[in-house]
């Protein structure tokens, strides 16, 4: 009996204890649930209907960013890392306060200076405008949207900052007018260098390189040769999406457009040859987007190598092929091409056996950076060739086999993003290969 009393007497202090607590739990949950609700309600409204965010073009900037127009950017009489002077106030410049973030570009003549500070603090003396000023951070000017588009990596570079450059100009950042200048300027730039050149061609690189391949003949040394001709207009197709002020997807399609691969070859005796040449052209002029602050940094070398090797002599024009290889840098990587032969191929002489790879290799990488931060890198390293077999039969099986095959390889890497959100991807060697001729044709008295 006194045990049953023990447990009545329980019951009631545990009734009298957790009731208020459970009443206590309802009451903090549901306001935890009013509180997020109207968070999200209060977002929601913000993005959808807030005049906070600029939109200019593909891109939404932060509230407090000053997209500064031409009448505004005539005014600056003074620009130094931590200083913008304005000669007098214009409608827009009136409204700059501590905490502002301008963007802008001024071109004067050929010269093209960026802006893109925070204020830090603001003086009004005798009609000037004087701003104190610090770097600013990505997510202080993007808050979303896209950059995205093509561009040649061998374009003249500009004047911009007092350094020569790439530049991209981002629609909506600056006015039509000067959009159209900088066009103008650098199409001029390309025409005063193909007048130089007696040349009139897109953007591009050319290799002309003759492999001189010694060959001992009894007391006698005669020199082999493989000639290769190489013409790349390298691009890149580029694509930036931010959320929130941070860069969320990221990707460059590395693109050797209209690559032109001739090669012919004088060779005789026998020998076994690999040569590679992979820094003989380099591409590394900073391209700089706009005045967003951002800038790509391609560092990539391409150069001519040959991995051949006979038994006697043989003299042919062997190639003149077309291809475009496309390397996509992002999630997931993949590699693509394809192989056009332009010329039928013309053997003068043909005494054994030629066989082996010609072409042209490239490596590097192309970042992304910040106001000097790194945001994003791809590296890379690849090549494009032609694999030639070119055999003369033994009697009695009097015939020339000729094969050729386009290839194409390449691996790498790329990353993005900031820890712990980053994102960095491995791709192992993609490798394509496509018959362009495999024929056996009869052999003439004169091979």
């Amino acid at each position: 009996m006194k045990k049953n009393n023990y447990f009545n007497n329980f019951r009631i202090y545990a009734s009298v204890l957790f009731f208020p607590l459970f009443l206590l739990f309802i009451v903090v949950s549901c306001s935890r649930d009013n509180v997020t609700e109207e968070a999200i309600t209060q977002t929601s409204a913000e993005l959808q209907n807030g005049p906070e965010l600029n939109t200019f073009g593909d891109l939404v900037l932060q509230k407090n960013v000053i997209v500064l127009n031409d009448e505004s950017l005539a005014t600056i009489s003074e620009k130094d890392s931590d200083k913008i002077t304005f000669s007098h106030a214009t409608d827009q410049t009136a409204h700059i306060k501590e905490g502002s973030v301008l963007v802008g570009t001024k071109l004067n003549g050929e010269i093209m200076t960026n802006i893109l500070a925070k204020v830090v603090s603001v003086v009004r003396s005798n009609g000037k405008i004087i701003l104190h000023t610090q770097k600013a951070k990505l997510e202080e000017v993007i808050f979303s949207g896209t950059i995205s588009g093509v561009y040649d990596l061998a374009t003249e570079p500009i004047q911009v900052d007092g350094k020569m450059v790439n530049y991209i100009p981002v629609e909506g950042l600056v006015s039509k007018d000067v959009f159209r200048r900088i066009r103008t300027i650098t199409a001029n730039k390309l025409m005063k260098k193909q007048a130089l050149q007696g040349v009139v061609n897109l953007p591009s690189v050319n290799i002309d390189n003759t492999f001189y391949i010694p060959i001992e003949l009894g007391p006698i040394i005669k020199e082999s040769k493989v000639n290769l001709k190489v013409e790349i207009s390298p691009k890149i197709k580029y694509n930036l999406s931010f959320s929130f002020g941070q860069l969320r997807t990221f990707y460059i399609d590395f693109i050797l457009d209209n690559l032109v691969l001739q090669s012919s070859v004088d060779v005789q005796g026998q020998f076994k040859e690999n040569v590679h040449l992979s820094d003989y052209v380099k591409l590394d002029s900073p391209i700089v987007i706009g005045s967003t602050g951002l800038t790509f940094l391609p560092n990539i070398a391409f150069g001519p190598y040959i991995e051949v090797e006979a038994t006697d002599k043989v003299k042919a024009d062997l190639f003149d092929i077309v291809a475009t290889p496309t390397l996509h840098l992002g999630i997931p990587p993949s590699l693509k091409t394809n192989f056009t032969n332009k010329n039928v191929l013309n053997i003068e002489a043909l005494g054994g056996r030629f066989s082996g790879d010609i072409g042209v290799e490239f490596k590097g990488g192309i970042g992304l950076e910040f106001l000097g931060a790194k945001t994003a890198n791809t590296l890379f390293k690849g090549k494009v060739y032609v694999t030639s077999l070119l055999e003369a039969g033994l009697a009695p099986e009097k015939f020339i086999h000729v094969k050729l095959t386009g290839g194409a390889e390449s691996d790498g890497s790329i990353t993005f993003g900031v820890p712990p959100f980053n994102v960095k991807r491995d791709f192992s060697l993609f490798n394509k290969n496509i018959s362009i001729i495999d024929i056996s044709l009869p052999r003439q008295n004169n091979r």
